[in-house]
């Protein structure tokens, strides 16, 4: 961290070919800063301690080809959180960056499905923004009445 802040970023953990080009050719860093890997690993311990007292509805996603984050650490989390709504998803094909990967739509599908069936009062009609824009209306109207 100290004699190194910086590593390059030999390529991202996606498998899609096609995606990872999209990724690569973007003007973004080919770099990737050290300090806040530096930061997780010393915070990891606390976070894993304290899984059991996430207590809100909770949905793990994890790829067997991720080569940045170990599937079982997925397992891990699934089993150690405390929520009685929780559910766990390992994707067969994608790497790291689910959300581009080839299952993308594996994933929004699966994020959907988790929502729809959350026993919350909200809508998933409305886009989230108008949702939420909708929802803290509501609630100033309520705080000047």
């Amino acid at each position: 961290r100290y004699v190194l802040p910086y590593l390059p970023i030999m390529r991202e953990d996606i498998s899609d070919r096609a995606e990872r080009h999209v990724y690569r050719s973007r003007k973004t860093s080919q770099w990737m800063t050290l300090a806040p890997l530096h930061t997780l690993l010393q915070v990891l311990p606390l976070v894993r301690a304290n899984l059991g007292r996430v207590r809100c509805p909770t949905l793990v996603v994890g790829a067997y080809n991720d080569h940045v984050v170990p599937v079982r650490d997925a397992h891990t989390i699934y089993e150690s959180i405390g929520s009685s709504h929780k559910q766990l998803v390992i994707l067969e094909k994608s790497w790291h960056v689910v959300t581009r990967d080839v299952e993308s739509d594996l994933v929004a599908e699966h994020i959907l499905h988790f929502l729809r069936h959350l026993d919350v009062p909200a809508t998933l009609d409305a886009p989230p923004a108008a949702a939420a824009i909708e929802h803290d209306a509501e609630w100033a109207t309520e705080q000047t009445a």
